[in-house]
Parts: structure tokens; sequence; C-alpha cells
């Protein structure tokens, strides 16, 4: 794909249908007369821009491809399925309810619009005919693509293996398990950059056939069907609370009779187990059962480090099982050592403006917080203490809502202690402190409360009442009379 620039018009162009002499180009947003939220090249005339904007930003576009308006075809898109065959007679026209066009008509220019949906471009050479769709998630569930090669084949007599696209191939790392369910995702890159531009991502995206091969090195053989060929770990430093990562490939020695499982343990230097993975199969999609002789099967295991662990070297072992009998198959101590560096924790109380004391469950205390506002925020300072270590990663919510009639005007949904420190890192009596920001931009003026709790997947924790401060719905009070003004 090349880009070029003139006066200021910024288009990208393919190369194999460049080559065949076909009149083409994919504008940005760069190059118009637009302003706002629709800068610049805004070729939409039912978004709320000015329509002389936008008729100037079309004339830019018709004078850069040295055509007219009265050659371009083009669509009233909704998103839908609906493919339309144009003739010279639609040139100059909008089609109502069309999200493809494909014409062979010589001089009909064919004109679509994008914002986070993908074109798609196709072009017969043996027929002169070409194709254009506008492929958002939502036609393509509906085959959009699938009916605009379906409507050329019927108007031009195009053959689908004759169609001309750039194609690119994705070469699956070795071992990929097979699939139902997994996604692809596209991204057009600006050359020059390599600012993305949009992405376009294609759901259940199916691989149906293992990496089969013999030229394989054997770590360990677990009887005579599955051995393990490669193990390493991911990271090999991990701080306390860490996930540890190890990376395998297995290799299947003959057609396996049943499942196999597998689980994670990491050793002290005494061999101690000091953590333990949950048992799980060898591919979580993929039965052994159903692996071919010579199968290689990546995968990746993780098991959570303990936050009150010493800091030291550590042993991971990984023991493979039979799921039917649970019968042990065989252990691997993989070579690489694990080490676990003390992570830099406070227990020292801060101080802060205001003092609470108030608990949240068994887990978790609210020391306190501080409270800043400006013009545009709330500046909010939560001071926590751990009561006991903990296995679940916790949120907290922050509302400022109208206490008459429960209408939140501003929030925050944050972990708490951030996404790199989550209470699942915390050890008992362990302080942190998060910043939290509430907008107060287009919050009408008013007396609002203001509220924090925290949640995990089951709900609310329960919020236990301390003095000065009420509880309602699981959820301090810190203020009932915040103004804005």
């Amino acid at each position: 794909m090349r880009r070029t620039e003139a006066r200021g018009l910024v288009t990208y162009h393919f190369d194999s249908l460049a080559r065949d002499g076909l009149v083409h180009a994919i504008f940005t947003r760069r190059g118009g007369v637009s302003q706002g939220p629709f800068a610049t090249l805004n070729v939409g005339r039912s978004v709320g821009d000015d329509p002389a904007a936008v008729a100037e930003n079309l004339s830019r576009i018709y004078a850069h491809l040295g055509v007219s308006a009265d050659q371009i075809a083009t669509a009233y898109q909704v998103h839908g399925n609906r493919v339309a065959a144009v003739t010279a007679v639609d040139a100059g026209r909008v089609i109502p309810n069309t999200d493809g066009l494909v014409t062979a008509a010589p001089g009909v220019v064919l004109l679509l619009r994008f914002a986070d949906c993908q074109p798609v471009l196709l072009y017969d050479p043996t027929h002169h005919a070409l194709g254009l769709v506008h492929a958002g998630w939502r036609g393509i569930a509906q085959g959009v693509v699938r009916r605009a090669v379906e409507a050329m084949q019927a108007a031009f007599g195009t053959r689908p293996g004759e169609l001309i696209a750039d194609r690119y191939l994705l070469p699956l790392d070795d071992g990929t398990p097979p699939g139902q369910h997994y996604h692809l995702d596209v991204t057009l890159y600006e050359a020059a950059t390599l600012r993305p531009l949009s992405t376009a991502s294609i759901p259940e995206i199916a691989v149906s056939h293992p990496t089969v091969r013999q030229d394989y090195p054997i770590l360990k053989a677990f009887g005579g069907e599955l051995a393990l060929s490669e193990a390493q770990l991911v990271k090999q430093e991990l701080g306390q609370a860490e996930r540890l990562t190890v990376a395998v490939k297995w290799a299947a020695l003959a057609q396996m009779g049943g499942d196999y499982e597998c689980q994670l343990t990491l050793l002290d230097p005494t061999g101690t187990a000091v953590a333990y993975s949950e048992t799980q199969p060898l591919a979580a999609a993929y039965a052994t059962s159903r692996w071919p002789k010579n199968a290689i099967v990546a995968s990746r295991y993780q098991l959570q480090i303990p936050p009150d662990i010493p800091a030291g070297d550590y042993t991971a072992t990984i023991t493979v099982g039979e799921v039917i009998s649970a019968r042990a198959s065989g252990v691997f101590t993989l070579a690489q050592l694990v080490r676990v560096v003390q992570a830099q924790r406070n227990f020292v109380i801060p101080s802060m403006q205001h003092t609470v004391g108030a608990d949240f469950g068994q887990d978790v205390r609210l020391l306190g917080y501080d409270l800043q506002q400006t013009e545009d925020d709330l500046h909010l300072t939560l001071h926590w203490q751990a009561l006991s270590a903990m296995s679940t990663d916790y949120k907290v919510f922050v509302h400022l809502f109208n206490a008459q009639t429960e209408t939140i005007v501003s929030q925050q949904d944050v972990f708490a202690g951030g996404d790199a420190y989550r209470t699942t890192h915390w050890v008992q009596q362990e302080i942190f402190s998060d910043q939290i920001r509430l907008k107060l931009e287009g919050v009408p003026a008013g007396s609002y409360s203001l509220a924090v709790g925290l949640y995990d997947s089951k709900g609310r924790l329960p919020a236990k009442t301390t003095a000065g401060y009420k509880v309602s719905a699981d959820r301090l009070l810190l203020s009932e009379a915040l103004r804005v003004p």
C-alpha cells in the first residue's frame, strides 16, 4: 500500500490495483475544511456538519480523482447486508439502505463513507468489474462481503478466485491449538509514522488443525503417549503476588486414549510446596484425546506467587495426571529458578484530612481520605489498610450523586491499588493510598453526596458504619453536602 499527499489530501492506494489501472483511493480525515469534531475531511451529510463544508470536501475529493459529481454513485449506509448492482443510470444517485455497491459500468465511480467500520474493495480484472463494501461488525455478521461477491457473480460472471485484493499471510505460532473462538484483529497503519488508523476485529476464527511434525525434542515423556517438548519461564524475576507464567509445548507420542491435565507448583529451597495453580487441561479447548500422533500443542499456565512469600530463589514444577483416574503420570522440574524479589510495602499511616476507620467486609479498612476540589475535578485520595491477605482483586467505586433522585452525575470504578498493585498483592496491615479523579465538567450546579465502596464479581462488600459517617446500600457516604458551583 502506497501513501501519497497532494494539496493537503492524504490518500492510500493498493499497489496490485494500481498496476491494473484501476483508479482508486482511500482518503483520511486530512485535507478538508470541516471544523470541530468533523475536522477536516468529513463527507457525511447526516452527522450535523455544515452542508457547505461537506460539499467543499467532496469537491476536493472529486478534483483529486479527476472525476465529476455526476459520475459518483453512493449509498445511504445502514450497517446492513444489502448490495446494489450499479449501472450508468445510477451515476449521480444516492442508493437508499445499502452497504455494498458493485459495477462494471465504465466511468462510474463508487463512493462510500467509513468511520470505525472497514472498507472492502473487490476487483475482477477479467470482467473489469469492481465492488465496494461498507463492512462493520453487523454487516460482516450478516454476510455483506459474501453478498457482494455473489452480486458480482450474478451480474458480471465474476469468479471469486479471480478477485484481486491485497493479500496477507499470518503465520501461526508453532503449536497453536485448534479451536473455534479465535479473534483476528486487522489494523491499518500510516506508513510514515506507524500511527494506527483503524482496526477491524473478526470474531469466531477457527483453527482446524494442529501443528504436526516429528522433529521435536523431548524434555520428559509421560508414559508412551505424551511428552513435554519445551518449557520455560516467561519471566524469571518476579515480585511478591505477581503471576508466574510458564510457556510449554506438548508432543503427542501416539494417539492418546484419554485426557490429561496439569498443575504448576512452586517449591522453596527445602522442596516444600508454597503455592499451587489450579489443575487444568493441557490445552483449554483441545482435549488430549483429540490430538493426532506427533501433534505439537503450545500452552501457558499461571500461578500466583503469595504476597507474603520470602524473597529468594524457588523452583517451579509441572505435574501431569490423567483426568478420569486422577492418577499422576509424572513431574517435570524446570531448570530455570524463579527469583522472587521483595515488594516495596508501606505500613506507616500517612497524615490525612479526614479520618474514617470504616471496614469493608473482613478484608479492607478505609483509614481516611483527602479531598480537593477544582473547577473541573474532584481529587480524592483514599487511604486503605489490609486487614488480611486477600485472594480477590477488589474494585473501588466512587459516586457523586443526587441524594434525592439517586442520579449519579460523576463516577469512577478502578481496581483498589491500581492495575499494577491490586488487593491480591497486599499483606496484612499494609497501607495503600489510591488517587482518584472525578470529572465535574457538565455536572449541573447543586449539592451532591459523595460515596465510596468496594466490590467484586459477587457484589458490593458490606460497609460497616463508623462514627460521624453513614452507610447506604453498602456505600460509605463521605459527604452529603458537596457543592458544585
